[in-house]
């Protein structure tokens, strides 16, 4: 697996009726419960949906220390698989200030090395995810980083009455859940004029 580029994403801009048909039907397409979805594919939906703050997608021995020099404000997915090795879990990071939030739908605890390493230099207040949302038995992590990096996005807030809610002990339940807020903040985002938003 090589890592996606980084490279700032075009000007905000409202999404097109065939960018947002391409986007929903990706949705539709890696929600299966036996497969999980490539770095290349939730790259490209995250580059329609999200603001200028979102920096790419990386392999988690691959993330940029500039990143931490140049933004501020920043929303990466991190894959928690290496480099070339063709499997992983997909997180979201998203920096706001003074605080970094660990997005992580299986909640699980922090031991990746590099992973470590990285929320070690950022020299903010890590705040990670509490309990876990998605199902073991389920693959839709990138969905739920997705997600969470909409909703969390430095560059792009909900509209005021939206929130995520999901089931404690129904876990499998929460997959369409996600896929219901991602639908909802694509098209409060169509509403709205500019890239994107969304947890």
């Amino acid at each position: 697996m090589s890592p996606v580029s980084a490279a700032a994403a075009a000007t905000a801009r409202l999404l097109s009726l065939p960018e947002a048909q391409e986007l929903l039907h990706g949705l539709e397409t890696h929600t299966s419960p036996s497969r999980g979805m490539s770095n290349i594919a939730l790259d490209r939906l995250a580059r329609l949906m999200l603001s200028r703050c979102y920096r790419g997608l990386f392999p988690v021995d691959r993330i940029p220390a500039a990143i931490l020099a140049r933004c501020r404000n920043f929303c990466i997915i991190v894959n928690l698989g290496r480099a070339g090795s063709g499997d992983g879990h997909f997180v979201t990071l998203v920096a706001d200030g003074d605080r970094l939030r660990y997005l992580d739908s299986y909640a699980l605890k922090i031991t990746i090395p590099e992973l470590v390493a990285f929320l070690a230099e950022c020299g903010r207040k890590v705040i990670p995810s509490r309990r876990p949302v998605q199902s073991l038995q389920s693959q839709t992590c990138g969905l739920y980083a997705l997600l969470f990096a909409a909703y969390f996005d430095p560059g792009r807030r909900p509209p005021p009455d939206f929130s995520l809610r999901f089931h404690r002990r129904k876990l499998k339940s929460n997959d369409r859940l996600c896929v219901h807020y991602l639908r909802s903040l694509l098209y409060s985002n169509r509403g709205g004029g500019g890239g994107g938003g969304g947890e």
